[in-house]
């Protein structure tokens, strides 16, 4: 089965609201499945250059986002043989004749995807085929899109029609003739649709440092006294012991610490995310306040090339919903000839002549049969007035096949 990509749907298409939809955001999906997976997480951060324990991923932006389609979970019922129309055909009058039948019918089809959950905005995805990729003959062909309402529906027209002829000995007789198509009918059956990020995604990294701590000191060159903190830490108030009497900062690993020269963060503030010896006489023995924060890092890469360090179900986003399919389909269509059995042709001349008609009559005027009636029209070395063609209701038709009055033509 082929599903492919399409950014427009095929045919008359109109969108509805409908209920809410989880959305999936693809950035934030993938910061979960990295960061609680530690073989995964030392992969990729080996594909960024960082080291996986002293960094976890913060956030991930995906730009140039869109999904493609890499497999489907639909099981909608087999197409069935359905009515579409029929005629009947007279001879009422023993003459040979023959006569050329068209049957045919409008069908609409619809179609409606409703979504358990869509993409963000941030990511686009769209899917095309004979219903996502059901393998069926199909005169419309449905494109599912996550970046559009939770609801898409879809009609369209389809005409369904055949022809056949139908031909009398020199004897009285009778015809239905049956046009049939392949149906498929489902009313709202489960799918799930898997996709991946196409190669040209990009995926920018906001990483945050977890080891490391900062420390203070009395004087420079990290002499005196000293205080480590780790990262996290916040003093509103340094304390007395430590007010206006700091002179050199040192940082490991990836912390970092914001000074105040007030208490509760007031007044002046510098950030140290590297080791300082001697802060200068502008700040020294100024600061009241402090935040031990840890370092940030931002680092572009490709999906191309962070998928090598994914295993498939890392890849994958499913998408849920359910579809419901009302289509007809002119493939598969199928016109059928049934000949009437002697009673039932007594009784249809009998109708359409008023009763003027009796079995084994050879002489009965075309022109007795009633204005509703559609009489044949002459053509030059064709069929003879005498035949009577009237439609057949479905309804009439299932009684007279079922009451055994009616016999198939086999070709």
């Amino acid at each position: 089965m082929n599903l492919r990509l399409s950014a427009a749907l095929i045919g008359t298409t109109f969108f509805s609201t409908a209920a809410f939809a989880a959305t999936i955001n693809v950035g934030n999906e993938l910061v979960n499945r990295i960061n609680k997976d530690a073989s995964l997480k030392a992969k990729v951060f080996q594909q960024l250059g960082y080291d996986a324990n002293a960094w976890k991923i913060q956030s991930i932006k995906v730009t140039n986002g869109r999904m493609d389609a890499i497999g489907k979970n639909l099981k909608l019922p087999d197409r069935k043989q359905t009515y579409i129309t029929s005629t009947e055909v007279l001879n009422c009058v023993a003459i040979e004749s023959s006569r050329e039948l068209s049957l045919g019918k409008e069908i609409t089809n619809t179609t409606s995807v409703t979504k358990s959950e869509t993409f963000g905005s941030e990511t686009s995805a769209s899917v095309s085929g004979s219903y996502m990729g059901i393998e069926a003959s199909a005169t419309q062909t449905f494109t599912y899109d996550s970046s559009k309402s939770t609801t898409e529906e879809k009609s369209t027209t389809a005409s369904i029609s055949d022809t056949t002829t139908v031909s009398f000995p020199a004897q009285v007789g009778g015809f239905v003739s049956v046009l049939y198509a392949m149906k498929l009918s489902a009313n709202k059956i489960p799918y799930s649709i898997d996709f991946t990020p196409v190669d040209t995604t990009q995926l920018e990294f906001t990483l945050e440092g977890t080891t490391g701590q900062a420390c203070i000191y009395e004087h420079k060159d990290y002499g005196g006294k000293g205080n480590c903190f780790n990262i996290g830490t916040d003093q509103s108030w340094i304390g007395k012991d430590w007010n206006d009497k700091v002179s050199s900062v040192k940082v490991t690993g990836t912390a970092a610490i914001s000074l105040w020269q007030h208490k509760d963060y007031g007044g002046y503030k510098d950030n140290y995310e590297s080791s300082s010896s001697w802060i200068g006489k502008n700040r020294n023995d100024e600061y009241s306040s402090f935040k031990v924060y840890a370092k940030t890092a931002s680092k572009a890469v490709g999906w191309s090339s962070l998928k090598t360090a994914m295993p498939a179900d890392a890849q994958k986003f499913t998408l849920h919903g359910t579809i419901s399919v009302d289509e007809t389909s002119p493939d598969g269509k199928r016109l059928v000839n049934y000949a009437m059995n002697g009673e039932e042709v007594t009784s249809a001349c009998n109708s359409v002549t008023g009763g003027n008609f009796s079995k084994g009559s050879t002489v009965m005027a075309a022109k007795s049969a009633p204005s509703s009636v559609m009489a044949a029209p002459a053509k030059a070395g064709a069929a003879k007035p005498n035949l009577i063609q009237r439609e057949v209701s479905q309804q009439r038709f299932e009684e007279l096949l079922k009451s055994r009055k009616l016999v198939e033509v086999k070709k």
